[in-house]
């Protein structure tokens, strides 16, 4: 179990990581946006 845990957790690094990439896109798109 704690190999197992230890291999889920690059994982959940690599989700987070995309969904914060995404929101800091799409935030600065929607910024970008508002502007005009």
């Amino acid at each position: 179990m704690f190999l197992k845990r230890i291999s889920e957790i690059p994982q959940i690094h690599f989700v987070l990581a995309r969904i914060a990439f995404l929101e800091d896109v799409y935030g600065k798109n929607i910024y970008f946006w508002r502007r005009f």
